[in-house]
C-alpha cells in the first residue's frame, strides 16, 4: 500500500451498455445507474448489508432487473493519492462481484464523493435520515459520472489548433 494509487479506471469495460457503480461501505453498499448511451446517470439503490449470501441475492436481483454490462466499484482512496485499508477491501469486493455475476469490473477513485453526496443532500432540505438513506446512492452517481467523462475524454478526437499568426 505504500505505492501512489495505480491508473484505476481500466479498459475492461465494454464501451456501451449501462453500468453499475458500487460504493462499498461497512454497513451499506450504495449503487447507481447509468443509461446504455452512458449520458445519465441516476441514484440506484441502497443494500443494506448483512451477509454475503444476502449480499449475493440483492446483486443477483439488480443484475436480472437492470442488464448491466460491469461494474464501477469506487476505491477510497488518501488524498496522498495512497491506497486505504478500506481500498482494498473494495477491490476484494469488486473481485467477488465479478467472479459472482461474470460481469467485468473496473476501479475508480471516488476521493470525497460521500462529502460531496451529503453536502448535495444537506442543500436540498433533507434531514440527517434522509441524507444518511441517500449518500451511499448519490456518491455512487458522481464518481459514476466522473468516470464516464474521464471515458468521454479518453475518446474524443484531439485537435490541435494552428498558432496564430500576429
Amino acid at each position: 500500500m505504500s505505492d501512489p494509487a495505480p491508473n484505476l479506471v481500466n479498459d475492461e469495460l465494454p464501451p456501451r451498455g449501462r453500468l453499475i457503480a458500487v460504493d462499498v461501505g461497512g454497513k451499506r453498499v450504495g449503487l447507481a445507474l447509468c443509461d446504455a448511451d452512458r449520458l445519465v446517470v441516476s441514484p440506484l439503490e441502497t443494500l443494506y448489508r448483512k451477509n454475503a449470501e444476502f449480499d449475493w441475492q440483492f446483486f443477483k436481483r439488480v443484475v436480472t432487473v437492470e442488464e448491466p454490462v460491469g461494474f464501477v466499484v469506487g476505491l477510497p482512496i488518501h488524498m496522498s493519492g495512497q491506497e486505504s485499508v478500506q481500498s482494498q477491501k473494495c477491490r476484494a469486493y469488486g473481485a467477488w462481484l465479478r467472479e459472482r455475476t461474470g460481469l467485468p469490473v473496473a476501479f475508480y477513485d471516488e476521493r470525497c464523493t460521500s462529502s460531496a453526496a451529503d453536502s448535495i443532500l444537506w442543500e436540498a432540505g433533507l434531514s440527517r435520515d434522509k441524507r444518511k438513506a441517500r449518500q451511499d446512492q448519490v456518491a455512487a452517481m458522481l464518481f459514476l459520472q466522473s468516470y464516464l467523462d474521464v471515458q468521454r475524454l479518453k475518446l474524443a478526437p484531439v485537435v490541435e489548433s494552428e498558432p496564430e499568426s500576429p
